[in-house]
């Protein structure tokens, strides 16, 4: 009769149990790796990310260096604005200046000339009344026969209006009635006579004069 080998229930337990670690490891080992690989899958997207944040940082840098440059050009051009307006208003000042001390100036000027010209009609205006003072003195004396103080007279006129034909008509008679035989006075008579009569003056006592001169010298 044969005898059937049992295995010891120690060793069955044991192989069990070491069946049961063997499946928890699998399944932990499956575990493990479905968790690495979503680790893994995460920390790609992690990188993808940090890459493309790179990528903006770059162009955002690239940005914030035109900016800068922009920055700066406006800045040169600006403060090169600034100096040439800092110029333009020292410029334009001293312009300013210059042009006010000359409007004083003109302004001192136009004043004197003002005063000057003022100062010359009152002049004027008392030349004026003397010379006609003298007119009518001259006048007054040549109708009294005071031919001498009539002849100062009007010559003293006439060396200031010599154009007055009045008064050289008066002066030429003044000088012929003083003494009508003074040949020494025959020329400057002439004179006065040929200016009178170029200018359309006529007279009988011109005439008189004229001919009397004339058959004087024939005399002569």
């Amino acid at each position: 009769m044969k005898t059937e080998s049992k295995l010891p229930i120690k060793e069955i337990i044991l192989m069990i149990f070491s069946l049961i670690i063997a499946v928890l490891v699998v399944v932990c080992i499956m575990r493990l790796d479905n968790n690495t690989k979503l680790l893994l899958d995460e920390c790609n997207e992690i990188k993808e990310q940090l890459a493309l944040n790179a990528e903006k940082i770059e162009e955002l840098n690239e940005k914030l260096g035109f900016i800068d440059q922009k920055i700066d050009s406006d800045f040169t051009v600006l403060k090169s604005q600034g100096d040439e307006l800092i110029e333009h208003a020292v410029t334009s000042r001293g312009t300013a200046v210059r042009q006010y001390k000359k409007t004083l100036e003109i302004e001192k000027t136009y004043s004197d000339l003002l005063e000057e010209e003022r100062k010359t009609r009152i002049d004027s205006s008392e030349f004026d009344l003397s010379i006609e003072s003298k007119r009518k003195e001259a006048k007054k004396s040549f109708d009294k026969g005071q031919y001498s103080d009539a002849l100062k007279n009007y010559r003293e006129i006439l060396e200031v209006n010599p154009s007055d034909n009045e008064v050289r008509l008066y002066k030429m008679l003044s000088l012929f009635y003083i003494n009508r035989m003074d040949s020494t006075n025959y020329s400057e008579i002439q004179n006065d006579i040929k200016i009178l009569k170029e200018n359309g003056i006529t007279d009988e006592r011109i005439n008189e004069a004229e001919q009397f001169i004339k058959q004087e010298r024939n005399q002569e």
